[in-house]
């Protein structure tokens, strides 16, 4: 805003100020409006000129925040699908480090019930392979009405170790978040072990602060079916995923979307526009 323009509107609202004080007190002395005017003016343009500041304040963070290296900097959806690790290196089936795979994304990855392990799903009559330790329920292709999925993750069979190959005994596969973020979907292979328990897979979502989880059981499947679980609401603020399995069966992907670092730099800086606002109010009330 042009400073005469200010002006103009300031000398307009003077005069509305000093009609309405000099009706009711009558006091209509010689230099009163010019004193009136004159308050309003400074009063107006410093205002004008703490908005502009705070909202170049807030500009700078946001933009600043949105210059924050990795997926804390953005927003953009990220999937772990065991093809490639945190800095883009290709991971061979076998036996999978989870604590370091993807600590550069803030995510680790362990297991109870056994070693985690990577199984080349992609094998069987599609692929004229035959599905290392025997575990040809974990084939996927077209010939199981599904896309390739390469890697997925299983807890490893010590039977047929060391090729790779899904546990029959079950167990967790945990994965750790170092930031809460919002997870979208998880991909599931051969959810069809109940080991005598009457249910398959089931997950549970954790929350930063609250302290029983969100408990989701996906119906059951059949062998070589891959489940896409979708969440909502129930998916955000995450910090922890537990993925149970009864039985055999595997993780085939896990998508999740960061909340990104310009977003609490953001929220700070609309809370302290808040709080210049309510001095602004403070100061006009005591006026």
């Amino acid at each position: 805003m042009h400073i005469g323009r200010t002006s103009n509107t300031a000398d307009t609202l003077g005069r509305i100020i000093y009609a309405q004080y000099a009706a009711r007190s009558g006091n209509d002395q010689p230099g009163n409006l010019e004193r009136v005017k004159t308050v309003t003016v400074t009063r107006t343009t410093t205002h004008i000129a703490k908005m502009a500041v705070s909202a170049i304040f807030a500009g700078f963070l946001l933009v600043f925040g949105s210059f924050l290296p990795g997926p804390a900097g953005s927003a953009q959806a990220m999937t772990i699908d065991f093809e490639t690790d945190d800095n883009g290196a290709p991971l061979s089936p076998g036996a999978f480090n989870g604590a370091t795979a993807y600590d550069g994304f803030g995510v680790t990855i362990s297991s109870t019930g056994g070693s985690l392990s990577l199984f080349n799903s992609s094998c069987g009559p599609d692929f004229g392979t035959t599905c290392s330790g025997g575990d040809a329920d974990l084939g996927t292709g077209a010939s199981f009405g599904t896309e390739p999925q390469g890697n997925v993750l299983v807890i490893q069979d010590p039977n047929v170790a060391p090729a790779p190959g899904d546990s029959g005994d079950g167990g967790t596969i945990t994965f750790d978040f170092a930031n809460p973020t919002t997870l979208t979907q998880v991909a599931l292979l051969d959810n069809d072990n109940t080991d005598g328990g009457g249910t398959g897979i089931f997950l549970e979502l954790f929350k930063e602060g609250v302290g029983a989880p969100t408990v989701i059981t996906p119906a059951l499947g059949v062998d070589n079916l891959l489940q896409i679980i979708a969440f909502g609401a129930e998916g955000i603020g995450i910090i922890k995923l537990v993925v149970n399995f009864p039985g055999s069966g595997a993780i085939a992907s896990v998508t999740t979307v960061p909340i990104p670092a310009a977003l609490p730099l953001l929220l700070s800086a609309l809370a302290w526009l808040g709080w210049v606002a309510r001095r602004k109010r403070t100061a006009t009330a005591t006026a």
